[in-house]
């Protein structure tokens, strides 16, 4: 994946329900799982063993922190046309700075207790 952040397509409907977003194809990997997480104050401190996953802060606003062997950065996530990938073995820490914030997850493997490495 060339680019960690990316902006997602707009797919309009000819209708006043307002925009949709469609990702399925710009998504690089088959998605096993999808969950969300609201009424969090952080999230996160942990790797994925195997699992890459990509995310989307619907509403509300998020912090990302993610750090690799090689760099470690921060993320905004704001609007619902921003989807962030998160490679596998990379540490990662998701904090809420806005209530009723949502935060959608979209991951390449189903859920597997053990391929969690916690600080």
């Amino acid at each position: 994946m060339k680019n960690r952040l990316i902006k997602i397509s707009l797919y309009k409907k000819n209708n006043k329900n307002g925009l949709t977003y469609v990702i399925e194809k710009q998504i690089p990997f088959k998605i096993k799982r999808v969950f969300f997480k609201y009424k969090f104050k952080e999230s996160g401190n942990h790797i994925n063993k195997i699992t890459n996953m990509a995310l989307i802060c619907v509403s509300g606003k998020i912090s990302v922190f993610i750090k690799n062997k090689k760099n470690k950065k921060k993320y905004i996530l704001d609007r619902p046309d921003k989807l962030l990938f998160i490679h596998k073995k990379e540490w990662r820490k998701i904090v809420s700075l806005k209530k009723n914030t949502i935060v959608v997850y979209f991951c390449s493997e189903k859920y597997l207790k053990n391929e969690y490495i916690y600080d």
